[in-house]
């Protein structure tokens, strides 16, 4: 009885691992013997003879250590630079309906900031909060000035690596209100600014010592996974693996898609392992295993996710900020009237242009029917490709050519 309560409990962890990701930490943190928090610490790194163990001790170490990687700036009137710039961005306007959507959408299993204002509180009350916090936010983006009380943050030491008796070791993490972060979140997404995707580019170009990492990544939450849940039947396996396993495999795929055989096989080799752990499917290979879960491969992935992409170009994104690569065809054939010109790459020895985004997907996206092709929304789109993919030798079988 006790057994199928704990298989009960961890199925419910599992099928809500994308809605609720924290309880999947909360428990595995629960079956891990790694303890948390801040070890004792050297109070001078040159005399390991001394060591406090007392919080108040180890706090000032903190507080010391995390100051001195900060620049004092001079006291005294901001320098005036020479004008380099000469496209100005205009001051962001905070509407009510934006500000009532911000609170609308707090997260109410966060943590609430040193102001001790709950984001329950925040969601709850988010109709009568949004008129007094929107002349707020206007008005601190007037002055330019924050109140004082969001200036306020309460830092967590958080370990990076090497001993953990070194100060020098741990990174701070600061907490700050709900309300700032709201503030800020309103003022990124006016600002345009280039963002770091995340990917690691090498000088060739192939992108090996990202994908490494990520396979390395993914094996090893994929061990968590199984050292943590007791019982992983298939219902199980499928929704932790696509949280958090498989989203590691995927991410910016656009950007880093695999240039040679070894690396595509590296990969797909991921979930040639991961669905071997599944309870019940040793005895079958690996296209029944897929077929039994209902997953594709990685490879049948990554080309879906190249037609989502895509599909987006010609209906989300806004033309001036696409690159000249992306080159529709003035006179389409009578496949369907997005179709793109093929370009020829400069690199017919490397083959690292060729295998770009807008070089190596423009065979496939113009051979597709037009009632996919000129979807209305993207949703319609994916299962209009799915749908069309759903019978294709390399949904399953990695060796089989893409359609």
């Amino acid at each position: 009885m006790c057994r199928n309560v704990k298989r009960k409990y961890e199925r419910g962890i599992a099928e809500q691992a994308k809605a609720q990701p924290k309880a999947f930490w909360k428990f595995t943190k629960t079956k891990l013997k790694t303890k948390s928090g801040v070890a004792s610490l050297l109070a001078d790194p040159e005399d390991p003879g001394i060591i406090c163990h007392d919080d108040k001790e180890k706090a000032e170490i903190r507080q010391k250590q995390f100051a001195a990687v900060y620049t004092r700036e001079p006291i005294g009137p901001t320098p005036q630079l020479p004008v380099q710039v000469h496209n100005c961005i205009v001051t962001p306007h905070v509407s009510r309906s934006s500000v009532l959507k911000k609170l609308e959408s707090v997260n109410i299993s966060k943590s609430c900031g040193p102001d001790e204002i709950h984001p329950r509180i925040i969601k709850e009350l988010s109709t009568h909060l949004a008129e007094p916090i929107t002349v707020l936010y206007r008005k601190s983006i007037e002055f330019g000035e924050l109140p004082l009380d969001w200036k306020e943050a309460l830092v967590a030491p958080i370990y990076k690596k090497g001993s953990k008796k070194l100060a020098v070791n741990y990174r701070p993490i600061s907490l700050t209100g709900i309300l700032c972060k709201i503030l800020e979140s309103i003022i990124c997404k006016h600002v345009e600014s280039e963002k770091d995707l995340g990917v690691i580019v090498d000088s060739t170009l192939k992108f090996e010592e990202h994908i490494l990492g990520k396979i390395k990544l993914a094996n090893s939450v994929m061990c968590l996974i199984r050292r943590v849940f007791s019982h992983l039947s298939p219902s199980m396996f499928r929704p932790l693996y696509t949280a958090f396993v498989r989203s590691h495999l995927e991410y910016a795929q656009s950007v880093w898609s695999p240039i040679s055989k070894s690396l595509e096989n590296k990969i797909e080799h991921v979930q040639i392992r991961v669905t071997k752990l599944v309870d019940g499917l040793g005895h079958l290979d690996y296209p029944g295993r897929l077929r039994y879960l209902n997953l594709p491969t990685l490879r049948y992935r990554r080309h879906r996710g190249d037609m989502i992409e895509l599909w987006m170009h010609f209906s989300i994104y806004e033309r001036e900020i696409l690159p000249a690569s992306f080159k529709p065809l003035d006179r389409p054939s009578r496949q369907h009237n997005r179709q793109l010109f093929q370009h020829r790459p400069a690199d017919e020895v490397f083959d690292v242009q060729r295998n770009s985004f807008y070089y190596r997907i423009v065979n496939m996206w113009n051979g597709l029917p037009s009632e996919v092709a000129e979807s209305v929304s993207v949703n319609l789109f994916k299962n209009r490709l799915d749908n069309l993919w759903k019978n294709a030798g390399f949904k399953f079988d990695p060796s089989a050519p893409p359609p």
